[in-house]
């Protein structure tokens, strides 16, 4: 409700078109990538937003997170039916919650900066170039460890300690004592702050008539009506979803697709290909013998709250950003790069009571019944194995040709048993972890009730948490690949190494789309990273 009537103010007052006719670069989106993007180039800088400021100290709070999901904010995209995972989900379906505000989604994430592994990036700088481009953006961005650290998280460090796993720690986060930070923090900071247009849809690049391979605009909705707005450098910032669905629209795709939604084909090229997710499984597995002080009214108590705005905020729930705390664990030790990832969240699924958690979630009527509500009254947390490598991978099509229509996401989650096998494993180590001395004493235990559709399989067998995971399968909201980054000989290639589209000029791709493999953590450090690369590359080529 909140949201709702802040985002109804937000478009209100925001109502403004570009004021010139053509700029220097025209950036869509404003999220990790895009606002670095614009707070870092000089000239004529346009930012185009689809959705509207949410300019509020409350859209700082990190633990009211979960309530801009599913909120005026969000896009609302929800995968397609998924034939072998998401069973216990509503229609098989998971939701993918991405940001449609000033801030994208950014605002909408649990705050977790990493950088990853030099794996992650090497297809498109070396190392030690690398380490400059982390510092230029870091130098904008406040990282550190959260200020509120939940007691299990200590629990869950030193036990991964005690398995002998090194990469056992506390999250990194950008916050600013102990509220959201984003790049758009840094806006009114700036010398020359970019020109922003809020509230407008992309739906297409536009094309010159001589040249149908020279990019010279785009067109966005704005106040129900189209207008165009030209530029020499049109770069596409919008996401893994938003970035293909725009140039799928302006017919840069698989022919074949786009022949069957009626846009002509420009430039055949492997849009929506090579869709990659961290997957998960594992909401509310384990449950403790004792509360951990999260409970609603501990979020509420009045010295809480006035501890996170008038003092430091570590002890105040409220600076809680979801997961505050992360392991790392190689399956096999000669691997160069982690398997799996262990993100720790003490707020457990059933802790608002199934008033909004469920819901975001997506979680069948059914199992909630006879699997997560009975569990009210006792204290839950999650620790999810999140598989980084995923050797599944899908596509994003469009529905229609009618740009509002959201795209047809479909994630295969799972379709690799491969991916199965690596997640058993993640239980496995679970299942050793809170038996660890460290974890031992909050009484640390599996939920021992059959999971709803799993109940022929014997507890703790291979088969029952094959089943468990087909039903539990969760993304972990770090979707990449859809305009996957490579050589030009490459037949998989959508954008070049200088982040070009193919074969297209003036048009640029910078956003977590073009990562070629999932990354090995949370994807904003890499997305932030290569999207500081290509603002120092455009600073050293200009006049």
């Amino acid at each position: 409700f909140y949201t709702l009537i802040l985002f109804n103010c937000q478009k209100f007052f925001d109502q403004s078109l570009p004021k010139y006719d053509i700029y220097d670069y025209i950036i869509v989106g404003s999220g990790s990538a895009g606002s670095t993007i614009a707070s870092g180039l000089k000239g004529k800088v346009l930012l185009l937003e689809a959705g509207s400021n949410g300019d509020n100290f409350l859209l700082n709070i990190p633990i009211l997170q979960p309530l801009l999901q599913g909120s005026p904010f969000d896009w609302n995209f929800k995968t397609s039916s998924q034939e072998n995972s998401c069973l216990a989900l509503q229609e098989n379906q998971n939701s993918w919650p991405i940001g449609k505000i000033f801030g994208g989604t950014h605002q909408l994430n649990n705050m977790i900066y990493h950088r990853g592994h030099y794996d992650d990036y090497k297809w498109l700088i070396d190392k030690k170039k690398a380490e400059k481009v982390y510092k230029d953006y870091e130098e904008n961005i406040p990282i550190d460890q959260g200020k509120f650290v939940s007691i299990i998280s200590t629990a869950f460090v030193e036990g991964g300690k005690e398995m002998g796993f090194e990469d056992f720690s506390y999250t990194n986060l950008t916050h600013l004592n102990g509220g959201r930070f984003t790049q758009i923090n840094n806006w009114n900071k700036l010398e020359n702050s970019p020109e922003t247009c809020l509230n407008a849809i992309v739906s297409r690049v536009l094309f010159d008539e001589k040249n149908p391979k020279k990019a010279i605009g785009v067109e966005f909705l704005k106040k129900g009506k189209l207008h165009n707005v030209y530029g020499r450098k049109i770069i596409l910032s919008a996401g893994t979803v938003g970035s293909p669905k725009i140039l799928l629209h302006s017919g840069i795709g698989p022919e074949e697709h786009l022949t069957e939604v009626r846009i002509k084909c420009r430039e055949n090229l492997p849009v929506g290909e090579n869709l990659q997710d961290h997957v998960t499984t594992g909401l509310d597995l384990i449950i403790l013998n004792q509360t951990l002080g999260l409970s609603i009214n501990d979020i509420v108590n009045p010295f809480k709250v006035a501890d996170f705005f008038w003092f430091n905020g570590d002890g105040s729930p409220l600076a809680l950003a979801g997961c505050d705390a992360m392991g790392f664990v190689k399956l096999n030790r000669s691997n160069e790069v982690p398997d799996l990832s262990f993100m720790l969240l003490p707020v457990g699924l059933i802790a608002d009571y199934g008033l909004h958690l469920r819901k975001i979630t997506n979680i069948r009527d059914e199992v909630w019944e006879k699997y997560f509500k009975p569990l009210i009254g006792q204290t839950t947390i999650s620790i999810l194995p999140v598989l980084l490598h995923p050797k599944s991978k899908g596509t994003l099509r469009l529905k229609s040709k009618n740009f509002l229509d959201s795209p047809v996401i479909n994630p295969n989650y799972l379709d690799n048993k491969d991916d199965i096998r690596k997640l058993i494993s993640g239980i496995r180590i679970i299942e050793k972890l809170i038996e660890t001395p460290s974890m031992k004493k909050f009484g640390a235990e599996i939920n021992p009730k059959h999971f709803p559709g799993c109940e022929n399989f014997f507890l703790d067998s291979n088969d029952y948490w094959e089943c468990y995971i087909r039903h539990m399968t969760m993304t972990m909201f770090h979707p990449v690949g859809t305009c996957k980054a490579g050589n030009y000989e490459d037949t998989s290639t959508v954008v070049l190494k200088n982040f070009q589209v193919k074969n297209i000029e003036n048009l640029f791709v910078v956003d977590g789309s073009i990562i070629p493999q999932s990354p090995s953590a949370n994807p904003h450090g890499v997305i932030a990273m290569i999207a500081q690369k290509f603002v120092n590359d455009m600073i050293s080529t200009s006049p």
